[in-house]
C-alpha cells in the first residue's frame, strides 16, 4: 500500500521548530516511510520532507488541519501534530488500517483546576473528548471522504476567535460526529491504539516513569520537546512557581469571598 507520514504546519515559527524536530526523529526510525508538509512557510529545509505543499494561512489552524488532512497524498496516512516525538519504528501501526479506516488514541482525563493540570485518568469518559486527534491514522476511500466534508463544515462553522485546543478545536467536532455515530452513517470502522506508546501526553509522562513505561512510548506528544534539556527545566521549574502562585491566589479569593459573607 501507498503509506505515508503528513504534518500541517502553520503560524509561529516554534511549530516549525518543532516539526523539524519530530521529523528527524521520523527518519531516524522509519528512514523510508514517505513524508509530506503543508505549510506556509516558504524556507523549509527540505531534508527530511518528500513533499512540501504551500497552503494559505488564512484561517484558523484548527480549520487548516481538517481542511488538509484528506488532501494527504497516500493511501493510508499518518497525521501528526507539530509537537511529536518519534522515539522508535511506528510502521506497524499501519497495520491498522488493514481491518479499519481510522485508528487514533483515547484522550486523558485531567484535573484542570489545578496548575499544572493532574492526570485523572488515561481515558476521558466525557465522549466529546473520547478520541485525540493529535495522531490521526485513517485508509482513504468515498465513506472516509464523506466524514472527513462533515468534519469540516462543523469546524468552518464555528468561529475561529474562539477556537483553541481545548475548546472547540477540530477534536471537540471529531467527536462530536462520533458520538452521533455519523462514522456510522458512513460505515467506518475506528480503532483506538493505545494512548501511553503512540500518543503519549505530557501530563502521562510522569506516571509512566514511575510505572517502568516510559521505554514502551514510541510517538511522545506534548510541546517544547525540541528544547534543551537546561529550556526544558526551566520552564519545568517556571510551571511550579506559576502553580504555587496560582493556587496561592486561589485559596485567598476564597477567603475572602468567607469573610465578606
Amino acid at each position: 500500500m501507498n503509506k505515508g507520514i503528513i504534518y500541517i504546519v502553520v503560524g509561529e515559527r516554534r511549530f516549525l521548530e518543532e516539526c523539524l524536530f519530530s521529523v528527524a526523529g521520523l527518519k531516524k526510525f522509519c528512514p523510508d516511510i514517505g513524508v509530506t508538509l503543508f505549510t506556509d512557510k516558504t524556507d523549509v529545509p527540505s531534508t527530511y520532507f518528500d513533499d512540501i505543499k504551500l497552503i494559505d494561512n488564512d484561517i484558523n489552524p484548527f480549520k487548516n488541519k481538517v481542511k488538509y488532512m484528506y488532501d494527504s497524498p497516500y493511501e493510508y496516512t499518518l497525521f501528526l501534530d507539530s509537537d511529536t516525538e518519534i522515539r522508535q519504528p511506528i510502521y506497524e501501526l499501519f497495520e491498522l488500517l488493514d481491518e479499519h479506516d481510522l485508528a487514533l488514541a483515547y484522550s486523558v482525563q485531567l484535573d484542570r483546576s489545578r496548575f499544572p493540570t493532574r492526570l485523572i485518568s488515561y481515558a476521558d469518559p466525557n465522549p466529546y473528548n473520547k478520541y485525540n486527534t493529535g495522531v490521526v491514522l485513517y485508509k482513504k476511500s468515498d465513506n472516509l471522504e464523506r466524514f472527513f466534508a462533515k468534519w469540516l463544515d462543523e469546524v468552518m462553522a464555528q468561529d475561529g476567535k474562539s477556537m483553541r485546543s481545548g475548546n472547540k478545536g477540530d477534536q471537540y467536532y471529531f467527536n462530536k460526529l462520533v458520538s452521533n455515530k455519523y462514522h456510522v452513517d458512513c460505515n467506518l470502522k475506528i480503532a483506538s491504539f493505545s494512548n501511553k506508546i503512540y500518543n503519549a501526553r505530557g501530563s502521562m509522562i510522569g506516571h509512566l516513569q514511575r510505572n517502568g513505561e516510559i521505554k514502551q512510548v514510541k510517538i511522545l506528544h506534548c510541546h517544547d520537546l525540541h528544547k534543551s534539556w537546561l529550556i526544558r527545566q526551566y520552564r519545568r521549574i517556571n510551571g511550579r512557581v506559576s502553580r504555587d502562585l496560582f493556587n496561592f491566589n486561589r485559596s485567598l479569593r476564597k477567603f475572602s469571598e468567607h469573610q465578606t459573607k
